[in-house]
């Protein structure tokens, strides 16, 4: 699935408060479950994000079939060098949210593989396609500091496009 399909299968779920898509995740949506568990993986509870997974996956749900093998390889200590490759291979086909996980795992401060720069690099490239999450995380890396010193001039155009999807600490930084 290319990004902009992607994008449109789950826009509208994405926009969603955390207690309304939780209410329409319940309700058995799986394509509400799914972006229910992307919004647990932002916040780090691969525990909650991978129960959405299952129950998205139970249903059919393409997406979560895949993110269900990658949050156990990348995030819940299991050998993650299937995933980061399958991943490589789905990013270099043009795959934002490939790009974006690989880079969001190239970065976490306890990966065993952790490559800072590369892990910038690949958010950069997501957020620079478009993908809002990216665009979020690698403008609040960059107005912190957590990348090195703080670049409020460079995290400014990636903060204004995750504050245009609504991430409320973006609106807030911009």
């Amino acid at each position: 699935m290319k990004r902009t399909e992607y994008h449109d299968k789950y826009e509208s779920l994405f926009d969603l408060e955390l207690e309304k898509l939780t209410q329409i995740a319940t309700k058995g949506d799986a394509d509400a479950q799914y972006v229910l568990s992307k919004r647990y993986l932002e916040m780090k509870d691969f525990i909650s994000s991978e129960i959405w997974l299952t129950r998205s996956r139970e249903q059919g749900n393409e997406d979560a079939q895949f993110g269900l093998g990658f949050i156990c390889a990348l995030f819940l200590n299991a050998d993650p060098s299937a995933a980061i490759s399958w991943l490589e291979r789905k990013a270099s086909g043009g795959e934002t949210w490939a790009t974006y996980h690989l880079g969001l795992y190239f970065t976490k401060q306890d990966s065993a593989q952790k490559e800072l720069p590369r892990g910038i690099q690949l958010l950069k490239e997501s957020a620079n396609l478009g993908f809002s999450p990216a665009a979020n995380v690698v403008g609040h890396l960059l107005r912190n500091g957590d990348v090195g010193s703080k670049d409020l001039e460079d995290s400014f155009p990636y903060l204004k496009l995750a504050a245009e999807a609504g991430y409320g600490g973006a609106q807030y930084a911009v």
